[in-house]
């Protein structure tokens, strides 16, 4: 029911490159190399070594998107069950699976394929945990196996563990498997290249929004700009910690699920401020904390209850979806939902762009420049968006605005063709003298030596 809404969606963000571009036409040896080697495909992607659910996100792309989210939904729902069955089976047990079910947290998840990862390692971890009381060396497989499907999937036999749903020797199996796992990364030199320098003050917003996600996931939205997050997110992450660490104190799992709480987005702090992104997957875990600690309830709990919670998360799951749909919605959500993140006009410039919308991929990224932390290309991103949609003049005007920020030699070749068309020719070919290369050749685009030839004739 949670991914039913989804199941109409297509590729979007990171699914166009990991998918389409990459993994859907792997062979046989493309699928081996995933095993011996990080994923790439960027810098970030240096510090991801996940072969499991690449492989797997491989051999299902073939089948379509529909079949990529029914995975994610398949996955997610075992998620659910295991949570269940771990909490015996109790009413306060599939309460906490239905509020973990239907979080606002599992919308990307189950909205963005390129999620399989989260939605992978999860499910495997929680089931290293059902079987740790029957096969140590099974659950140390499984959580292995968990791990190399994204790192964070170590914590959740440990959370077993100090829930009293694992045996105390079952540390013995997340020994081994983190040795497993780090031996494997260390092997293929899967490293931490995360940009940290200067992110330090950016680590207890990263955290606090994540946990008042948990319970106020406002506001809402893909890109969620660590920068742009309003700071009232401080104050009340912090706060709903704090209630749920006294909430765990009357909770026999309690312990177990406040780990997952805390240690979730802890782990995750590396990709959350490399990105300046406090993303609603990083709560994933943390829900399935909570999931434990609300099956550890000892009160009387009416039925009608446990029917509400269920159909009120399937309506907001309906609401919810219809932003997973394309690139354009999405990222159109997210400046809506944060109209001060440059991260979030940027990514909707790019898809506009993508489109083919020249005129609203200008008005976006001048918008992610305007609001003050762009990517470093976005001033040169928007000077060449409004030359392509004809507005010479604006073009030419956010060139010498914005000169000081430094343009590559796409966008300075685009503010001369600009100022070329405004009656500006000197300009023109002073700027197109910045692209001459020694040779006596051009730098920048194509068509650039042949323009600069006609404004060379009188």
């Amino acid at each position: 029911m949670a991914g039913a809404p989804y199941l109409g969606g297509g590729p979007v963000w990171d699914d166009h490159r990991l998918i389409v571009g990459h993994l859907s036409g792997l062979d046989a040896t493309g699928v081996f190399a995933l095993w011996t080697e990080p994923v790439g495909l960027g810098e970030a992607g240096a510090s991801y070594y996940r072969p499991l659910a690449m492989s797997l996100l491989a051999l299902v792309a073939p089948l379509g998107f529909v079949a990529l989210h029914l995975l994610n939904a398949a996955l997610h729902g075992a998620s659910g069950a295991l949570l269940y069955h771990l909490g015996g089976r109790r009413p306060w047990a599939l309460l906490g699976a239905l509020f973990f079910l239907f979080h606002p947290v599992a919308n990307e998840i189950l909205g963005w394929a390129s999620a399989l990862p989260d939605a992978l390692s999860l499910c495997l971890g929680l089931a290293s945990v059902a079987l740790a009381g029957r096969s140590l060396v099974g659950a140390a497989l499984l959580l292995l196996l968990s791990g190399l499907s994204k790192e964070t999937g170590l914590l959740l036999l440990p959370a077993g563990i100090l829930a009293g749903m694992a045996p105390r020797a079952a540390w013995a199996a997340v020994g081994a498997a983190g040795i497993g796992l780090l031996g494997l990364r260390f092997g293929v030199g899967a490293g931490a290249a995360w940009q940290l320098a200067d992110k330090a003050g950016l680590a207890p917003m990263a955290l606090a929004s994540t946990w008042s996600g948990l319970v106020l996931p406002f506001p809402f939205g893909a890109v969620r700009d660590l920068v742009a997050l309003p700071a009232w997110l401080l104050p009340v992450g912090i706060g709903v910690f704090g209630l749920l660490t006294l909430a765990a104190r009357k909770s026999p799992t309690g312990a177990g699920g406040l780990f997952l709480i805390a240690m979730g987005p802890i782990f995750s702090l590396g990709p959350m401020l490399s990105g300046n992104l406090g993303a609603h997957r990083y709560g994933y875990v943390a829900a399935a904390g909570i999931a434990l600690l609300v099956g550890g309830a000892r009160v009387a709990l009416r039925t009608s209850l446990i029917v509400q919670v269920g159909m009120l998360g399937f309506v907001m799951q309906l609401v919810l979806a219809p932003q997973w749909k394309d690139d354009l919605i999405l990222f159109g959500t997210a400046t809506r939902g944060l109209p001060g993140s440059s991260y979030a006009w940027h990514f909707l410039g790019g898809a506009r762009l993508q489109q083919g919308d020249h005129a609203g991929a200008a008005e976006a990224f001048v918008a992610a420049v305007q609001t003050g932390h762009p990517h470093p290309a976005d001033a040169s991103y928007a000077l060449v968006a409004l030359e392509q949609s004809g507005q010479s003049a604006a073009a030419v005007a956010w060139g010498i605005a914005q000169q000081q920020r430094g343009f590559d030699a796409t966008a300075l070749a685009h503010w001369a063709r600009a100022a070329e068309a405004t009656g500006q020719r000197p300009m023109a070919r002073e700027l197109l003298e910045q692209l001459q290369r020694a040779d006596g050749g051009y730098e920048g685009p194509d068509w650039v030596p042949a323009f600069a030839q006609r404004l060379a004739a009188p």
